[in-house]
């Protein structure tokens, strides 16, 4: 990332402070593009952190299909293992999706692992190894392009969500008190009872299910 590029996203975050804007846009550019090192780089690892954890989307989300960057991260059929090759690309009516709130508690946790973004993303879980979604599709639409379609989706947390907001809040309270590295010398995660799932991209090959390292 260039200097300006740097600069232009610190503007973008210190206007959506001042302006207690919702859209999280300087966050975004960064979860988007998933550059956690230019995000460190402007922000410190522990602002950081605060604002990924309070990041938030609207109730109601809209997305364009063919790119699940912003503020779709990943439908069900990734969550669910379905291999590339099975897959309904044409529809996500009617199916629940992580949104960026999830791919920003992702990164908590992959900061407190010291892990790229780039190389692996996180699949939450709860202690019975549900896969945790925040919102449901219920429609679609075409885009003016005619080349995508618009998905739209509703805030509708499944099973297991409250409680990786809520464990995830109370970490972050450690982190505020003694600092990362205290945490990462003392092991003290993240999460207790909700669990995860790191997904290797380099293993996301077309043809191929998606192969886990589990935790």
């Amino acid at each position: 990332m260039s200097r300006i590029d740097s600069i232009l996203i610190s503007i973008l975050l210190i206007t959506a402070v001042e302006g207690q804007a919702q859209t999280n846009d300087g966050l975004v550019a960064f979860l988007k593009n998933d550059d956690m090192k230019s995000a460190v780089s402007v922000m410190g690892i522990n602002e950081l952190m605060d604002s990924l954890n309070a990041f938030n989307l609207n109730d109601t989300i809209k997305g364009v299909m063919a790119d699940f960057g912003y503020p779709i991260w990943y439908s069900w059929a990734t969550g669910a293992k379905i291999p590339i090759f099975e897959r309904d690309f044409n529809s996500i009516v009617n199916q629940p999706i992580a949104s960026n709130k999830l791919r920003a508690y992702s990164w908590i946790l992959l900061i407190y692992l010291e892990l790229d973004p780039r190389d692996s993303y996180v699949v939450f879980r709860t202690s019975e190894k549900r896969v945790i979604y925040d919102y449901y599709c219920y429609k679609e639409e075409q885009h003016p392009n005619k080349f995508f379609k618009w998905a739209y989706c509703v805030k509708k947390p499944t099973e297991g969500y409250a409680e990786l907001v809520q464990e995830m809040d109370d970490w972050l309270g450690i982190v505020k008190k003694h600092g990362i590295d205290y945490v990462r010398k003392n092991k003290i995660a993240p999460l207790k009872t909700i669990t995860y799932e790191i997904v290797e991209k380099s293993l996301l090959a077309p043809g191929m299910d998606l192969q886990l390292r589990k935790f």
